[in-house]
């Protein structure tokens, strides 16, 4: 199921009441073979918001369609599009969907960002302010940008557990595949002389047959062993 009953609990995965049973259920339903080609959709979400990626497909929709459902109202359309993301933004911080709280952080990031850029883009359309004016647009303009850094200095900072350990996870990962390539090439080594093998034996049982000799010999009683070196 895409948001299973824990058997341990008998309850659904909620992060918020039982992070272990919620690490448990989302065991669960990774291990659902029937849930693989939609894992995409829901993989990063916590079970219960497993429709998140829905609903993001959905507000980008309306989003990037405000010019045309709002094409008589010009004005408008900015400000619609501040009241979208400030409502996105207010969901996705209550409702934390991500599974890990850093995406979460990041998540939010982005809102705010998005928020001040519509900010600024607004005071531009009622040309409240002028970027080449060297007073309040110029101070404007920095203060977006200071929102801006300053956000993603925080996350930054907030993930930087996990960022530091960036490095140290990629190297592990193509140790991990140059030790697999190698046991891949061992076990393609040993397959072939294990049919090279069987060609050999098969090869000395039809010679034997036609000699009228012992069909099952022993071992280089007739022909010596095929080796692979």
């Amino acid at each position: 199921a895409i948001d299973p009953v824990v058997p341990s609990t008998g309850k659904r995965g909620r992060m918020t009441e039982d992070k272990e049973g919620t690490l448990a259920a989302i065991a669960l339903r990774e291990d659902d073979e029937t849930l693989k080609p939609l894992e995409f959709l829901f993989a990063s979400y916590e079970p219960q918001w497993w429709w998140w990626e829905i609903y993001i497909c959905l507000k980008r929709i309306i989003l990037t369609n405000v010019d045309f459902f709002l094409a008589t109202a010009p004005k408008l359309q900015l400000i619609s599009i501040l009241a979208v993301v400030v409502v996105d933004l207010e969901l996705t911080t209550s409702c934390a969907p991500y599974i890990e709280d850093s995406d979460d952080i990041f998540a939010d990031i982005a809102q705010w960002c998005t928020v001040a850029i519509l900010i600024f883009s607004i005071a531009l359309e009622v040309e409240a302010i002028e970027p080449e004016s060297s007073g309040v647009g110029l101070s404007f303009v920095l203060l977006l940008f200071a929102v801006i850094i300053a956000f993603v200095g925080y996350g930054i900072h907030y993930a930087w557990a996990d960022l530091k350990d960036i490095p140290s996870h990629l190297l592990s990962v193509q140790k991990r595949l140059t030790i697999e390539k190698k046991v891949q090439k061992a076990r393609c080594v040993v397959e072939l002389e294990t049919e090279l093998r069987e060609l050999g034996g098969h090869v000395r049982r039809s010679r034997s047959a036609e000699a009228g000799l012992d069909p099952t010999p022993e071992d280089d009683e007739y022909f010596c062993e095929v080796h692979c070196y």
